[in-house]
């Protein structure tokens, strides 16, 4: 049950994690690496639905893809395409 708790908070903090760097990129006309982050938070919150319903290996992959999106997007920035 405890285990169950905290990945659900690490998918909530991840998710909120996602939502603020996107708004920050938002803000800094970053729009393409805004929409990845908020394409990763909305996988995040999809992840946790999928990890309530017991298929815990696919809602890590999720959550990989996330993360992957959301370093992604730093690379678009960082090249001048975000």
């Amino acid at each position: 049950m405890v285990a169950l708790n905290v990945m659900l908070l690490v998918w909530a903090l991840l998710v909120v994690k996602f939502l603020v760097i996107a708004f920050w990129m938002q803000d800094q006309m970053y729009q393409r690496a805004s929409r990845f982050n908020i394409v990763a938070a909305m996988i995040c919150l999809v992840a946790g639905g999928v990890y309530l319903r017991g298929l815990e290996a696919l809602a890590f992959g999720a959550a990989v893809v996330a993360v992957v999106l959301g370093i992604s997007s730093f690379r678009l920035v960082r090249i001048g395409r975000g």
